[in-house]
């Protein structure tokens, strides 16, 4: 395997845990009866988390 190849490759077992994670995470999220949040909470939790930062 290449080096290119083997990098690659890592990048994808990267990406696929990632996605598990992710995955697993919105599973016990569903199940656990927390409403879904919009995209429009979602941004503003975003905005005031880096709002706080600074």
């Amino acid at each position: 395997m290449t080096p290119e190849e083997l990098e690659i490759e890592q990048k994808d077992v990267t990406r696929r845990k990632a996605f598990s994670a992710f995955e697993a995470m919105r599973q016990s999220l569903a199940s656990s009866g927390v409403p879904q949040m919009s995209l429009e909470e979602i941004n503003a939790e975003i905005k005031a988390a880096r709002d706080e930062r600074r």
